[in-house]
């Protein structure tokens, strides 16, 4: 059986490494980047919006589906488009059996990069369909794009 241990910062290293040799070896550390930010996030669920609104300006209401023309639904098919899908494992808490299922991936799962490069998919694929977006000059995204000499 593996634990995952996560550690914030530094003061929680000597707790980490006292757990370290009671359980003993092998271990393996994974260091991540930073996850991608609550100002990320919430450019993401702007642009959700906006694109949302501006189909059911131009009078359309619902998806091929049938599903209604909401953020919530933009924002799916968003991250399905251009997160795509990943395999999670469930366990059928009745019979025990393991089951494989695809699911779109999450963004809380990304770092801040991988969000940056999401966030610069969306944002081109509402320019090549002429979805006006709001670009906050603050944002973290559009210090990135200066950053990146590109304008956001």
């Amino acid at each position: 059986m593996s634990d995952t241990v996560t550690l914030f910062n530094l003061s929680q290293v000597p707790a980490f490494i006292k757990s370290l040799t009671e359980r003993g070896f092998p271990l393996r550390v994974r260091v991540m980047k930073a996850r991608r930010s609550l100002d990320q996030n919430a450019l993401f669920h702007m642009w959700c919006e906006e694109a949302a609104q501006f189909f059911v300006a131009m009078g359309k209401t619902h998806f091929a589906s049938g599903a209604p023309m909401n953020k919530e639904n933009v924002k799916a098919n968003l991250k399905a488009t251009f997160l795509g899908t990943e395999p999670r494992e469930y366990i059928d808490l009745t019979t025990g059996e393991v089951r494989i299922q695809e699911e779109v991936r999450h963004t809380a799962d990304l770092d801040k990069g991988e969000m940056c490069a999401f966030l610069t998919c969306i944002d081109r694929w509402a320019q090549e369909y002429g979805i006006p977006l709001t670009h906050p000059a603050d944002s973290e995204y559009a210090q990135y794009m200066r950053e990146q000499g590109e304008v956001a």
